[in-house]
């Protein structure tokens, strides 16, 4: 019986620590070769991506959320950085609010679609 009860033990936290390593897994960014912006999607929608290129135009709202429009050799795409995400960057490695249009940085961001057109949802800006 001690033996079946140590077995049973030890096949529950085997997939217990299986379903903890898949959930981490989802959750972690991987310093990836960045995806070309003319390949972006709506297939892409949900999906985080990280991107590269040059800031062609840049607006912030009253409220602080920055629309930047991020372009490479394939494409461009608008870049929403809201304001929680702009404060958490100020100060680390950039200031969000210093971006200008010419700026090179990358992206890493969700693909999400507003008002019919596909756009990233900053989370991570990184200078290229």
């Amino acid at each position: 019986m001690r033996e079946k009860t140590l077995r049973n033990i030890a096949i529950i936290c085997s997939i217990v620590g299986l379903i903890i390593l898949f959930l981490i897994s989802r959750n972690l960014e991987l310093e990836s070769k960045p995806t070309n912006i003319g390949e972006i999607t709506v297939n892409d929608i949900g999906k985080n991506v990280r991107i590269c290129g040059e800031i062609s135009s840049k607006f912030v709202s009253k409220k602080g959320t920055i629309f930047i429009r991020l372009m490479d050799e394939t494409g461009s795409i608008p870049v929403v950085i809201f304001e929680n995400t702009a404060e958490n960057l100020k100060g680390y490695k950039i200031d969000a609010y210093g971006l200008n249009k010419g700026d090179k940085i990358c992206i890493t961001g969700d693909v999400d679609e507003w008002k019919g057109k596909i756009e990233v949802k900053c989370k991570k800006i990184d200078l290229w």
